[in-house]
């Protein structure tokens, strides 16, 4: 995925990181993680990481799936609107 990043984006840097030691120092205004936390070993330790790097006043987002609550919207309702 960093490899189809860089191509799509070659004026922009990605970094491949862990979500406990995170490649950055600092200065960053937001973090967002997104379908990660869930996954995670210690999710605590991951939230330390991320405010580690942030500004004060610096947001996260984190975001899982509600795999109850999957909604799909297409163009083709008698699909995707079976329950």
């Amino acid at each position: 995925m960093v490899e189809e990043a860089r191509r799509r984006s070659p004026d922009r840097d990605f970094l491949i990181g862990d979500a406990y030691a995170l490649p950055v120092d600092g200065g960053f205004a937001g973090h967002r993680a997104d379908k990660v936390f869930h996954e995670l070993a210690d999710p605590e330790a991951a939230l330390d990481e991320a405010r580690r790097f942030l500004v004060p006043g610096g947001r996260i987002v984190v975001s899982g799936p509600g795999w109850e609550a999957l909604v799909i919207d297409s163009s083709y309702p008698a699909l995707t609107r079976v329950s």
